[in-house]
Formats: C-alpha cells, sequence, structure tokens
C-alpha cells in the first residue's frame, strides 16, 4: 500500500520574493542553456556550459543573492 501525503506551506511575503527570484533564475538559465545548445549544436560539450555558465553568474546582478543549494 502506498501512502501519500500532502504538505501545505504559507510563506511569508520575503519567502515568496525568494521563490519568485530562484524561479527566475532557473528559468533564465535554462534559456540561455537550450539557446547556447541549439546556436553552437555538437561543438559544445558540458565542461564549457559549466564554465561558461560560471562567467554568466559573475556578469549578470541577479544572481548576486542566489546560492547553489538552497536551505
Amino acid at each position: 500500500m502506498i501512502k501519500s501525503y500532502k504538505y501545505r506551506i504559507y510563506p511569508s511575503v520575503k519567502q515568496i520574493e525568494l521563490f519568485n527570484k530562484y524561479y527566475e533564475c532557473c528559468n533564465y538559465m535554462v534559456d540561455w542553456g537550450i539557446e547556447k545548445l541549439v546556436s553552437e549544436g555538437d561543438k559544445i560539450d558540458d565542461l564549457d556550459l559549466v564554465i561558461e555558465l560560471s562567467f554568466l553568474k559573475m556578469k549578470h546582478h541577479m544572481f548576486t543573492n542566489i546560492f547553489n543549494d538552497p536551505v
């Protein structure tokens, strides 16, 4: 028998802003990665994407307070 649990959260206004910021950054990075793969095709590998992503994170101010492992 499989049991499931549903959790309801009631985030504060500050937490909602943080969730929205994380979503915006994730959406931007996914779109950037897809655009990069489509434009360069098979010429780019995973390591090149990681290196360019680290430069992208330094370049844009929206990533300043975003961490890799959210708590």
